[in-house]
């Protein structure tokens, strides 16, 4: 059983090393995606990073890491690690972009540090946009929305909802098939942090093909 795991760890890794040297050749320079792919390829796959109950989710941020932003502390992660997916690809954006940078000491464009926490709130849809961080980036020039699925890029970021009116932030991997299309995607689902696909379909627990957002993030300049 362990040598098992370890199999599929280690294959879940060279499947994030291996996206992450086509993002590289498809994308421009100023794209983020090789960043975002680096840093999610940093956190591990063995359950160590598990899902914040979701009785806790409207006191917490989400994160499993400490936030700060123009070298100043925001709010405090989560001490165990547990997150949920919009707060895990607001600490996954945050770090890639500062990967980009060099720096933590670093102010976006359009987001003075006064507006960081509604930027935040934005970004998680706190207020019912179901574009959530896609929009938030949007319309901030910190990326470009992506129309459809066959011009997603590895590490473009994703919001998704299902026919049952559930959704899910994620940083995308993979859209395969073609009689059933399925996306593959990163984020933290099903109690732990992981890579994990999902169909796109007409059943209730599906995605809905209608409702799919797509953001390719810009590098900070």
């Amino acid at each position: 059983m362990r040598s098992h795991r370890f199999g599929v760890l280690a294959y879940s890794f060279l499947v994030l090393l291996g996206l992450g040297a086509l993002a590289s050749a498809l994308l421009s320079k100023q794209d983020l995606n090789p960043y975002i792919l680096q840093e999610i390829a940093t956190y591990p796959l063995d359950g160590s990073y598990r899902m914040l109950p979701s009785s806790q989710w409207s006191t917490s941020m989400g994160t499993t890491r400490d936030i700060h932003y123009n070298g100043k502390l925001r709010f405090r992660g989560d001490t165990q690690r547990r997150s949920y997916c919009s707060g895990l690809i607001f600490e996954v954006y945050l770090a890639a972009s500062e990967r980009a940078l060099g720096t933590p000491d670093f102010e976006f464009p359009n987001v003075p540090e006064q507006y960081f926490a509604r930027f935040r709130r934005d970004f998680y849809g706190y207020d019912g946009q179901e574009e959530t961080h896609v929009k938030a980036l949007v319309d901030r020039k910190l990326g470009v929305r992506i129309d459809s699925l066959a011009e997603a890029r590895p590490g473009d970021l994703l919001q998704f909802w299902r026919n049952n009116g559930t959704g899910h932030s994620v940083v995308f991997l993979e859209h395969e098939g073609d009689r059933r299309p399925e996306i593959r995607y990163w984020s933290v689902q099903k109690g732990r942090l992981g890579i994990d696909r999902e169909v796109i379909g007409s059943e209730p627990a599906q995605i809905d093909a209608g409702r799919i957002f797509i953001v390719r993030c810009r590098v900070p300049r």
